[in-house]
């Protein structure tokens, strides 16, 4: 395994589950994913990643040149319902608009949990972190 940029879009966007999950500190870019969207979870406070024949797109955070032991850290942390693939982001960088990345995307069990919905960032941000935070944190490096 190598060092790659991660797309984050759900829980790890947020600097302290990210800080608890893994032990560099990387630069990070507010980007895009296109042809993807952020499925709620039924009873969970994050989303699941899912590709999108709709043309929707999903706001994330992507971390640059993450290292392969943390890589390790954060497959840990997703798990079974997550598989991590090659992606393309969007940036607001005009020299390279689009950047290579890895994202976790919802495998076949994972989309077996999804909502029909779309994620609400605005309710997880209100509530639902602190909540995350709660039952999860503690997971790994702390």
């Amino acid at each position: 395994m190598k060092q790659c940029n991660i797309f984050t879009y759900g829980s790890l966007m947020y600097k302290q589950v990210w800080h608890a999950v893994v032990k560099g500190r990387y630069r990070s870019l507010k980007v895009t994913l296109k042809a993807y969207k952020a499925l709620a979870v039924i009873n969970q406070d994050y989303p699941m990643l899912v590709e999108s024949q709709s043309g929707e797109s999903v706001e994330g955070v992507l971390y640059l040149d993450v290292s392969p032991a943390d890589i390790s850290l954060l497959d840990s942390f997703e798990g079974a319902e997550y598989l991590r693939r090659p992606v393309h982001v969007l940036s607001e960088n005009s020299e390279r608009p689009y950047l290579p990345a890895e994202a976790y995307v919802a495998t076949e069990l994972g989309r077996c949990h999804c909502d029909t919905k779309l994620w609400d960032r605005s309710a997880f941000e209100a509530e639902g972190l602190a909540r995350f935070c709660e039952k999860y944190i503690g997971f790994s490096n702390l």
